[in-house]
Order: C-alpha cells, then sequence, then structure tokens
C-alpha cells in the first residue's frame, strides 16, 4: 500500500527508476500470495503505473510482457476476496482503454472471469457489483468485447443484477453502470436483438425513466432511444407502454434533459 502510495505521489523519475529495476515484474508474484491484503496492494500498484494517462504509464508492451495478465485472471476467477475483485475491475478498466491489453484481458480468461461474478450479484457487496458493471461498460465499448458478452449471454445475466440493485440504498451509480454496458451492447449488430430478447429486461429499465436521480433516467432513456433507431424494435417498445404513460410522467420529470429525451423518444415510436 505504501509503494502505491509513492508511486502515485512521488517524482517522475522515482516511478521510473522504480520500473527500470524490475520492480513491476518483482510485485506480479505478490498476485498469487496466499493473503488478500498482498494481493489487493500488488493491484493498487498496478492500478498506479497502468493508468494511461499517468506520466509513468508502464506501457502495453511491458504490461504483456511481465505476465501481468494472466495472473490477473486466476485472481479474479478464484478470488473470495471482494477487495481483490474491487481492485481488479479499476485495472480491467485502465487495461480496456488500449486495444493490445484488452484483447488480451479477453485471450487470458479475465472477462469470463468478471462475468462468472456478475452471474452470482448476491455474493458482491453494493460497491463490488457496481465496480462489475463499471468494468463490463468500459470493455463494451470494444467491438471484439461485445461480441464475447454476446456469446456468453451477459445480458441474461442483467435482470438480476437489476433487481439486487434496486434493494440498495445508493443503486443510483450501480444502475448507470449496467444501463451504460446496455447501451454499448445496442452498438453491436447483434448485440441490439439480444437487449430485445432477454425476458423482463425491457420491463425493468422502462419504469426507470421515471427515477429520482437524473443520472439513472437519462441512462435508461439513452437504451430506449437506441433500440427505437431499429424500426423492427419500435413496436415492441410501445407495446411495453402502450398509451405512452409511463413515458409521457417523463416528459414532466424537474430534469430538463429527461424531459427533452422522452419527448424525443415518444416522436421516434409514434412515427
Amino acid at each position: 500500500q505504501l509503494m502505491s502510495v509513492l508511486l502515485e505521489q512521488g517524482a517522475k523519475e522515482d516511478s521510473q527508476q522504480f520500473m527500470a529495476l524490475g520492480g513491476p515484474s518483482a510485485i506480479v508474484s505478490a498476485l498469487s500470495h496466499f493473503q488478500a491484503a498482498i494481493r489487493a496492494a500488488a493491484l493498487n500498484i498496478f492500478c498506479v503505473i497502468c493508468d494511461p494517462t499517468a506520466a509513468y504509464f508502464l506501457g502495453s508492451a511491458k504490461i504483456l510482457q511481465i505476465d501481468l495478465i494472466p495472473r490477473l485472471a486466476s485472481v479474479v476467477e478464484f478470488t473470495d476476496s471482494l477487495d481483490d475483485v474491487n481492485a481488479a475491475c479499476l485495472l480491467v478498466a485502465q487495461l480496456s482503454a488500449d486495444d493490445d491489453t484488452s484483447m488480451a484481458l479477453v485471450k487470458n480468461g479475465v472477462i469470463n472471469a468478471l462475468i462468472s461474478h456478475l452471474a452470482s450479484p448476491d455474493k458482491l457487496g453494493e460497491s463490488t457489483l457496481e465496480n462489475v458493471a463499471v468494468a463490463l461498460a468500459n470493455l463494451a465499448k470494444s467491438e471484439h468485447t461485445r461480441a464475447l458478452f454476446i456469446q456468453e449471454k451477459v445480458l441474461y445475466l442483467i435482470p438480476n443484477a437489476l433487481e439486487l440493485a434496486a434493494t440498495h440504498p445508493n443503486s443510483s451509480n450501480t444502475y448507470t453502470a449496467i444501463l451504460l454496458l446496455l447501451s454499448q451492447m445496442t452498438l453491436d449488430k447483434f448485440g441490439h436483438f439480444d437487449v430485445m430478447e432477454v425476458p423482463n429486461l425491457l420491463e425493468q429499465v422502462l419504469p426507470l425513466v421515471n427515477a429520482t436521480l437524473s443520472n439513472v433516467a437519462i441512462g435508461a432513456l439513452r437504451v430506449l432511444i437506441a433500440l427505437a433507431k431499429h424500426v423492427r424494435h419500435r413496436y415492441k417498445l410501445s407495446q411495453l407502454d402502450p398509451s405512452f404513460a409511463i413515458l409521457t410522467a417523463a416528459t414532466h420529470s424537474s430534469f430538463p434533459q429527461v424531459r427533452n429525451v422522452s419527448s424525443k423518444l415518444i416522436n421516434i415510436l409514434s412515427s
């Protein structure tokens, strides 16, 4: 933990010297430590030096060279520590920003391991479910990762995650991350069909347009707008809210953006 703080707050030269001396390679071995606190500390160090915005960014070539991603896959797959999962999610979000490391996450099973956690959301704490959803939403920006999500039926796990999020006292960020994942999946040439086919999914999303928090309402509306762009989906969306009662209520929201987007959606569905 001290090392991650020193790297984050220290001089650029100190961080470069740490890497030149083989620090990252040495810390990879800590990901196999039997103590969760040691593993999480090692993950936190990598979160610092794998940040693409940092002046001392390790670089994708070095990341792939030091066996970090295969070890990360093992941690995420076999851990029983939520601290491990939380730190791993942050690291995955950073690694997914680069095409080479993002592809390595797929090939080494990191994504599948995260998906397995989403499949058992009741075993995750509120913040961990949010972190897993955020990591998957970031990964869904990549076309090849979206294809994996379709193959692994990720969208079929969403209703249960949404249902569980509803029981959390501070579910706003979790809802927003899941809705971002859904809107990303509609960008895929097959993904938008899956979103429409998952039982009860849209029935859960539609009422969220009237959520009391604007980011949740906007997230739900973005999913529905994205689906409404496909002519063949408009009929089903209209069936879910035949008299537009739910969407009309959203047009009276206290949030201007919610009013505007919901009005736009009604116009699309009415055309």
